[in-house]
């Protein structure tokens, strides 16, 4: 049951922000396109630690969504094109779901991605984990291209074949 319950409305009596949260810790942050009455962001922190973001355009459908939990570990997924994913350093899953491009940024850890564009998408890798991309193996394993840095620096392509990357893909 939640315990607190936080109203925040515009000048126009319009609801912008509704938190709940409960004495365990849990809290549940909506914020609100004043314009369809429909709400956009989802925010929620469950009491095992594990932190949820959603994002939706103003029409209700998926923009984003992001898992994190308490090992900081990331779970993204990218509902429309264009976005750019960001996990940290650690073992995270990056998903795809529309066919058009999108950027991993890259930081380290063993990750994953799916769905990945092999027409448009890009890897772009952080600062600092190498100064040339002749330090980097790129593969092929079964149906998955990998990227390969070093035994903690990884990151799958899913289902992608590596001949059918385009120019550009991985950068620094």
């Amino acid at each position: 049951a939640y315990t607190t319950r936080h109203q925040v409305f515009d000048a126009n009596g319009k609801l912008t922000l509704l938190e709940h949260s409960g004495n365990d810790g849990f809290k549940q942050t909506y914020t609100f396109d004043t314009t369809t009455g429909r709400y956009v962001t989802l925010e929620q922190h469950d009491t095992n630690g594990t932190d949820r973001f959603y994002s939706y355009a103003a029409n209700g459908n998926s923009k984003l969504k992001i898992i994190h939990d308490a090992a900081d570990t990331y779970n993204i997924t990218a509902y429309v094109k264009g976005l750019t994913l960001d996990g940290g350093v650690h073992n995270d899953t990056f998903t795809f779901k529309s066919s058009v491009a999108g950027t991993v940024l890259y930081e380290g850890g063993n990750d994953t991605v799916v769905g990945f564009s092999a027409r448009s998408g890009h890897i772009d890798l952080a600062d600092g984990l190498v100064s040339s991309l002749s330090q980097v193996d790129v593969h092929q394993s079964g149906a998955d291209t990998i990227v390969f840095i070093d035994n903690a620096h990884s990151l799958t392509l899913k289902n992608v074949a590596m001949t059918s990357l385009h120019d550009g893909w991985l950068t620094l």
